[in-house]
């Protein structure tokens, strides 16, 4: 195998079409983000790229407001027309994901976590692979919010369990904010706030299904990369 061909492959593959390939099955369908690629790239979307971050959305923001107000009924439809329930990712090349989505791919924290699973015997690093790597580990890790989804009897449930994990991570962040108010934020504040983020419940679990069935994924995704590149090419 050519390694350069098979890095060209990964590079400008679709991270919405491999979610749609690897994802295991579910009730939920796997969609993508309602907007033009190029509008996405545009720097000017910057706060939009921030937004569009890769997702399972099974509740809205009304119907967890609702729950939280103690007003929430189950039989009601929350959805929302634009935005249905499901796993979202955008249509852009993996190439482009450390570009798009920083908070995602250029997390150090998550790097360190997937260092063993792109670097050789060797000890070399191919960025091809490692981008691969980090987009399955998302993906899967979306996954795994979808299986802690089905451990619980009731979105109430689920979203009082979340909000309770994520109890550490708002504390960080308010005080975080408050940092950035009075001109103290430092650059291990923020490091801090994402280690504590990651050891979240929530986040936690997601992580431990994602590494528990990523070699599987990844020698998937290059079997999916490569035979699709071969039927273009005959």
């Amino acid at each position: 195998m050519d390694s350069r061909w098979i890095q060209g492959r990964i590079e400008e593959y679709s991270f919405y079409r491999l979610a749609k390939q690897i994802l295991p099955k579910s009730e939920f369908p796997v969609l993508s983000y309602p907007i033009a690629k190029e509008f996405l790239m545009s720097s000017k979307m910057e706060s939009m790229r921030e937004k569009m971050i890769p997702q399972f959305l099974y509740i809205t923001k009304k119907e967890e407001q609702a729950i939280f107000d103690g007003t929430w009924k189950e039989n009601t439809n929350y959805e929302h027309e634009i935005m249905k329930y499901g796993f979202y990712f955008v249509d852009v090349p993996l190439g482009c994901l450390d570009i798009s989505f920083k908070s995602w791919f250029c997390d150090q924290i998550i790097d360190d976590m997937l260092k063993p699973y792109y670097t050789e015997d060797d000890g070399s690093i191919c960025f091809s692979k490692r981008l691969l790597v980090k987009a399955v580990f998302c993906i899967l890790h979306e996954y795994g919010h979808y299986v802690d989804y089905k451990k619980f009897n009731s979105k109430k449930e689920l979203a009082m369990w979340i909000y309770k994990a994520k109890e550490p991570y708002r504390r960080i962040d308010t005080y975080v904010c408050k940092m950035n108010q009075e001109g103290h934020l430092t650059e291990e504040l923020l490091l801090e706030r994402r280690r504590v983020y990651r050891r979240c419940k929530d986040e936690y679990s997601a992580d431990q299904y994602a590494l528990g069935h990523l070699n599987e994924m990844i020698d998937k995704a290059i079997d999916i990369i490569w035979d699709e590149g071969d039927r273009i090419n005959e």
